[in-house]
């Protein structure tokens, strides 16, 4: 699942009138807009799951968290008049988000994404073609000595399109650098864990949010190598196995515009010198019902551009032997009681310690607890793929 793109955006769309028609009378009850322009962000996946999200535009410098809509109708639409229905996913680390099952829509029809609030106002994106998406060639890492930067290369022919976006997931294990099988209680009592300790490994994921395109339109070939991320040598990312998947889409050459419009008003808006904001033209536009006829509403604006196509997805992984850049961020403190009057010597794990060892008194050493309890910078829950298993 991609993460939204555009969580605070300053509001500078206007729409240019063009009216298409897919929305079925529906009157919800209850959550309003509250006065934001609506974001709809999401692209119609044949060969997969449709996810899209709501939420509501803020100023770039504002602190208060997105506004996400979860009381909406969304459905896919097709130019045959089937109807694909959406449904509300309510999970504990992601935003609210709609998924509708796309993965066996026919590739012969048009299709337009269908959204209507619960106050009543109607959205509606143009009825689009599938596009087809080329596979990905490789997935890269170029090794630095800042870190490593994530690379994806791709190729189409002669008749494919020449713009490409992508979205990821990344997911890593962390190991603790100093295994234990003792556990110190906050009342300082030892006692000993079974094997393995359930702190020595440890796993984190995340998802993209950056806009991740490019064009080949102004090359010889169709071959595209693009970075879509980097992380630094500190990361603990790369500290022990890293892993991502990322997912390939072709767009239109107006898909593109928007996005990379989009792209500039998001990160080069900045002083007086700075370029305006471009003007955001997307392709959904709002509707409503009179008379059994829906006709656009130009008062009620509207950001987003739904592309319909298929997708491809690679996933990689690669060890921190494999790359051999990363630089732990912390030193691995032992307890030096030394430090201290012998009367005064504080326990070491109201200092941050935690024991190191295989037995409660034998050989007992207590370390700097980010070095020891992984926990601390990570879940307990490994992927369901992953690799390796440590049992």
């Amino acid at each position: 699942m991609t993460m939204p793109k555009i969580a605070h955006f300053i509001i500078v769309a206007t729409i240019i009138p063009l009216f298409t028609t897919c929305i079925t009378p529906f009157t919800p009850e209850g959550l309003h807009t509250q006065g934001g322009t609506l974001v709809i962000e999401g692209d119609i996946i044949l060969n997969g799951t449709t996810i899209v999200f709501l939420s509501e535009t803020e100023p770039l410098d504002s602190t208060s968290p997105t506004i996400y809509i979860t009381e909406a109708q969304i459905f896919v639409k097709s130019d045959q008049e089937e109807v694909y229905p959406g449904v509300l996913v309510m999970e504990e680390d992601a935003p609210p988000h709609f998924v509708i099952d796309t993965q066996t829509l026919p590739f012969d029809r048009k299709y337009s994404l269908c959204v209507t609030l619960e106050d009543g106002t109607q959205f509606v994106s143009d009825p689009l073609s599938p596009m087809n998406t080329p596979e990905i060639d490789a997935i890269d890492f170029l090794v630095k000595e800042e870190g490593v930067d994530v690379m994806v290369s791709a190729h189409g022919d002669q008749h494919a399109s020449a713009y490409y976006k992508w979205n990821y997931s990344e997911d890593w294990e962390i190991a603790s650098r100093y295994p234990t099988n003792l556990y110190c209680s906050p009342t300082y009592i030892l006692s000993t864990y079974p094997t393995p300790y359930p702190i020595l490994y440890c796993w984190k994921s995340s998802k993209s949010s950056a806009i991740l395109i490019a064009k080949t339109d102004h090359l010889q070939s169709n071959t595209v190598y693009h970075k879509i991320n980097s992380i630094h040598c500190t990361s603990d990312k790369i500290s022990y196995l890293y892993s991502i998947e990322v997912e390939q889409i072709s767009i239109s050459r107006e898909a593109y515009i928007y996005w990379e419009n989009l792209l500039r008003n998001t990160e080069e808006v900045g002083g007086i010198f700075a370029p305006q904001p471009s003007e955001m033209i997307g392709n959904i536009r709002t509707v409503q019902n009179i008379d059994d006829k829906n006709i656009e509403n130009k008062d009620v604006r509207v950001i987003g551009y739904i592309s319909v196509g298929t997708a491809v997805t690679k996933r990689v992984y690669v060890s921190d032997q494999d790359l051999g850049v990363y630089r732990q961020p912390f030193v691995c403190y032992a307890f030096d009681p030394s430090r201290y009057p012998p009367d005064r010597v504080p326990h070491p794990f109201d200092l941050g310690y935690l024991p190191v060892g295989n037995a409660v008194g034998l050989n007992v050493e207590w370390i700097y607890r980010d070095c020891v309890d992984c926990t601390l910078r990570g879940g307990k829950d490994k992927p369901s793929f992953w690799p390796n298993d440590h049992e």
